[in-house]
């Protein structure tokens, strides 16, 4: 199978500036030591991990899901596991720290979805700007976790972590919550849910499967309301979601790879070269040999 390059921890580089908890959690904030920007995401990468990152000076211009985003200081970009991502410039002057979490060690829970979702209603990007205070707390919680993390002694740096991250996780919450409605409240609820793990396993079966019966019945829901419920809470409709990763890939891989037309096509389980085709240029208006010229 073709597939994109992966971004995963084994990626990343390893000396007395980085600490982390191996195949679990990993920061990093002396990006321009560590030549960020290098030619490991110069490519379109997926992530297998989630990646906060929070710019403290400069800038830096990058593509999330093949969006292109400028990211300067007191500004946090969040790509879950399953994104796409790809530096395309820094400045010299270029500063920030990135944690990455994996998806098995931190929980969370249904609220980290109703953040996102509140982010897609308002910018419909994965970037938001901190306001001062948030800011501050930002760096501050980042700062004491490395701390620990690195204390070669200390036994409980799981545990530490996990409280460390909810307080980071909790303070962008606030920070998002700061640009919504104050008619639409965070409140958690069984269709926020629903929607988060409808987005999940959307991202870990879109390649193969493209019906919403699929995932209706995985969720134990009928596709009429799961689609309903998926509109409601993320404003776009479950079909919107799956289309949306399938176009993301074949446009990647279309654009960086010398992958065939035939090749992708069975490997995005379409029938044949000419229904990849035909539901390519539905969706972008284009043929995939005419958007590869492009």
């Amino acid at each position: 199978m073709t597939e994109l390059k992966t971004l995963d921890f084994s990626s990343f580089p390893i000396d007395e500036d980085c600490a982390k908890i191996d195949g679990k959690l990993y920061l990093m904030d002396n990006l321009t030591r560590h030549r960020y920007g290098s030619t490991t995401m110069k490519a379109p990468v997926r992530l297998t991990m989630t990646i906060v990152m929070v710019a403290t000076g400069g800038y830096t211009r990058m593509r999330i899901n093949l969006h292109e985003y400028v990211i300067r200081e007191k500004m946090v970009a969040t790509m879950t596991a399953g994104s796409f991502m790809q530096i395309m410039e820094t400045s010299p002057d270029f500063s920030g720290f990135i944690i990455a979490i994996a998806k098995d060690f931190f929980d969370y829970s249904h609220k980290i979805m109703i953040g996102m979702a509140m982010l897609h209603r308002n910018n419909d990007v994965p970037v938001a700007e901190l306001s001062h205070d948030n800011y501050l707390d930002a760096t501050e919680i980042y700062a004491i976790l490395k701390r620990k993390l690195l204390q070669p002694d200390f036994k409980y740096k799981e545990e530490v972590a996990r409280m460390y991250l909810g307080l980071f996780h909790y303070n962008g919450l606030q920070a998002m919550e700061e640009h919504i409605d104050k008619e639409k409240p965070l409140i958690a609820n069984r269709k926020d849910d629903l929607s988060a793990q409808f987005l999940q396993l959307v991202k870990e079966h879109y390649r193969k499967e493209r019906t919403i019966s699929f995932y209706s019945t995985r969720l134990g829901v009928t596709p009429k309301y799961l689609s309903a419920v998926v509109k409601d809470v993320t404003g776009k409709f479950a079909s919107d979601w799956i289309n949306e990763y399938v176009i993301l890939e074949s446009k990647a891989l279309l654009k960086n790879s010398n992958i065939s037309i035939k090749q992708l096509s069975n490997e995005l389980n379409f029938g044949s070269t000419s229904i990849f085709t035909k539901y390519f240029k539905q969706h972008t208006g284009s043929t995939p040999m005419e958007y590869r010229k492009m």
